[in-house]
């Protein structure tokens, strides 16, 4: 024993012998109580939300980069630029194949003379469209000359009329064989008609033995479908029975079923609500299914229905049991996974997820019959309509064959009486044509009208003619068009040649030298403008809601050398590798000290909410104390302490969000807590009671926590 410590001792020992022989009792020394133990608390109200100062790593770009390409295949001749020279824009950069053979150069020369010999081409269609308008101008004459011949034609028209009598005769001879012929013809129109009545009236029979086959055929299928839904009805009803009894059977829901397992009262142990409802839709269900069942089913649609309305409650009421059991944390009467052969929370969870994909079939069965009767009926509607304007065709049509039978019947009564007038006209024609020869003459001298029209056709050509010559022109000077369309398509060709700047800028890379082979679209120089800088950085997904365009950044070099910058651009979706954010902040025209592809830092001043409306605050991690059923935090109220439990909402670094049930004054302990014991003494050391230095001026001053910066 340490020699210090023996003394008291010794004195202990002293003092209980004078006890034992004296008559007064002297007392022990009073036991001293524990000190209060120093903590630092904060208030519910003021870990209502979380400012800080963020630090990203960014990396310094141009606010422009612009990689000038090829545009055409070929050699680099010449090479204008170096590594860091400042270029302005249309400023000449490179140049490709300049050389007196080069193809896009032939080409354009080649388009050049074909627009000269296009324009030569123009100057002679000039001349020989004129000599075709003077060969047309002879044809007028002509046609003048033929106008001289009708008129002497006329007058040999005199010695034609014994050939007009002698073709009258000839007309006569025919119409009496045209007569023999009408004759006949009309026998054989007649015969033809009164095929085509057989034919119609075949027609009609067939097409009503057709619609009498098909309404039967119809009318059997209809019945055998009904046959289908009515014992598909019947099973509907035996399977919403046989589902609804198997899912009480292991919960109990069903209101008067005497069935009770063990563990019924830990069903929506965790919202009591589901279970109220899920036994309201079971009875409910039930007693639909029961009723269902015990009707007489026919197969109709109504009956269909009514198995759908019922399949229905069953679903809706499985999957109430389904909610019901989502909403059931296990307990010893119901564990989670069970040994084989007993019940559990999963085997329940899959017994009524199976009886809801049962259900969800049926349902889709009858379903699919009920469109089938619906189809089915419309079907028999419109193929018995269509069928009955078929039948009422072929009627119309053996009427208009009965009808055409009259008809030819007396065509060819008519065209045999026509026959046998124009026999005895022809027999007078003879005579007529005697009679005609004057009116002979009166045609030929008609005949000098056509030579007119000649002479005006002739004229018209004449017309045509000239139109013709300007027609040939246009074609000729498309030709002239299309030449100088190909010499532009060269002239641009090669204008590709010369590589030229599209905007002014600094050379920060070069990709070709004098003598390289190039391709379109093969790199040939990056210009950038450095004259205005970006800082780009990746914003993680629970600080993007803090940030918005315009919000101040700022940059800070290795150097130490500082910027204030703003919020350019932020993207609207992660990156697919880091889940990060690509935010963009322009660094504005006073960006000296700082240059491309370097790594500064970028800070953001972010305030973070609480995920949820109400009920939560932001604390230390260090604050919480975690067991194996619960955690906790301390609370203070009168110089003690009392454990409060928490619901861990979200970790964000070393600060944890948590749900809490308690006043917005109630203090919570945040450091010291493994000290601390249920009904401690404590002593408030220190309370964050005023704002950190990264809040805005205008935050109240609550106690809000100050996260690390992120680096």
């Amino acid at each position: 024993m340490h020699p210090r410590r023996r003394t008291p001792v010794t004195l202990i020992g002293i003092l209980v012998l004078l006890s034992g022989c004296g008559t007064s009792t002297v007392a022990p020394p009073p036991k001293a109580e524990k000190p209060p133990i120093p903590v630092t608390v904060r208030t519910v109200a003021e870990g209502a939300a979380l400012v800080s100062d963020v630090t990203y790593p960014a990396v310094v770009a141009p606010g422009r980069e612009v990689t000038v390409v090829a545009k055409a295949a070929g050699t680099v001749t010449k090479v204008a630029f170096e590594l860091g020279d400042r270029i302005e824009g249309d400023t000449q950069l490179a140049s490709i194949d300049e050389g007196k053979d080069n193809a896009y150069r032939i080409t354009a020369q080649s388009a050049l003379r074909a627009k000269m010999n296009a324009l030569r081409a123009l100057d002679n269609a000039d001349g020989s469209t004129a000599a075709q308008v003077h060969q047309v101008e002879v044809a007028v004459s002509q046609a003048k000359a033929a106008r001289d011949l009708a008129a002497t034609a006329l007058r040999g028209a005199e010695a034609t009329t014994a050939r007009s009598i002698h073709q009258a005769e000839l007309a006569a001879d025919q119409a009496r064989t045209g007569h023999a012929h009408a004759n006949d013809a009309g026998t054989a129109a007649t015969d033809t008609v009164a095929v085509a009545v057989e034919r119609a009236q075949n027609a009609l029979d067939l097409a009503q033995e057709n619609r009498d086959q098909k309404i039967a055929a119809t009318d059997q299928s209809l019945r055998d479908l009904q046959e289908t839904a009515r014992t598909t009805l019947v099973s509907t009803g035996t399977l919403a029975v046989t589902l609804l009894d198997s899912a009480n059977l292991q919960t109990g829901l069903i209101t008067g079923s005497g069935i009770t397992p063990a563990y019924a009262a830990d069903l929506g142990n965790q919202n009591p609500s589901t279970k109220t409802d899920a036994q309201a839709k079971m009875t409910a269900a039930w007693t639909a299914a029961t009723t269902f069942r015990s009707q007489g089913l026919t197969g109709t649609t109504g009956d269909i229905q009514s198995g759908l309305n019922v399949l229905g409650q069953v679903k809706t009421a499985l999957d109430a049991t389904k909610l019901m059991l989502e909403a059931t944390t296990p307990t010893t009467a119901l564990p989670l996974v069970a040994a084989q052969g007993g019940t559990s929370l999963t085997s329940l969870r899959g017994s009524v997820g199976a009886s809801q994909t049962q259900a969800a079939g049926s349902i889709t069965q009858l379903t699919g019959i009920l469109q089938g009767l619906n189809s089915l009926d419309t079907t028999r509607t419109t193929v018995r309509d269509a069928l009955d304007r078929a039948v009422k065709d072929a009627e119309y049509q053996l009427d208009a064959a009965t009808r055409g039978q009259d008809q030819a019947r007396i065509g060819a009564d008519t065209q045999r009486d026509a026959a046998a007038s124009g026999e005895a006209l022809a027999a007078n024609a003879v005579e007529t044509a005697k009679a005609g020869a004057a009116a002979q003459l009166d045609a030929a001298r008609l005949q000098v009208r056509p030579a007119d029209l000649q002479v005006q056709n002739a004229a018209a050509a004449l017309a045509l003619s000239q139109q013709g010559r300007t027609s040939q022109r246009d074609a000729i000077k498309t030709q002239v068009d299309l030449a100088q369309g190909q010499l532009d398509l060269a002239s641009y060709q090669l204008s590709l040649l010369s590589i030229r700047a599209p905007a002014s800028g600094t050379v920060t890379k070069r990709f070709v030298s004098g003598g390289d082979t190039v391709a379109p679209g093969s790199p040939i120089v990056t210009l950038s403008d450095t004259r205005s800088l970006k800082a780009t950085f990746g914003a993680d997904e629970e600080d993007l809601s803090g940030l918005k365009l315009g919000q101040r950044v700022t940059i800070r070099a290795r150097s130490g050398h500082t910027l204030e910058a703003s919020i350019a651009r932020i993207a609207p979706t992660a990156d697919p590798q880091t889940r990060k954010f690509t935010v963009e902040a322009s660094l504005g025209p006073n960006s000296t000290g700082f240059v491309p592809g370097v790594v500064v830092d970028a800070t953001l001043h972010l305030r973070r909410v609480p995920v949820r409306p109400s009920g939560t605050a932001f604390f230390p991690l260090q604050a919480l104390t975690i067991s194996q059923n619960e955690t906790t935090v301390f609370t203070v109220k009168d110089g003690k302490v009392a454990k409060l439990p928490v619901t861990v909402v979200r970790i964000v670094g070393e600060v944890v969000e948590v749900e809490i049930d308690a006043p917005p004054s109630t203090q919570v302990v945040l450091g010291g807590s493994s000290l601390l014991a249920e009904g401690a003494s404590v002593t408030v050391s220190a309370s964050e009671t005023t704002v950190p230095s990264s809040f805005p001026s205008s935050t109240p001053t609550l106690n809000r926590p100050s996260l690390p910066q992120r680096t």
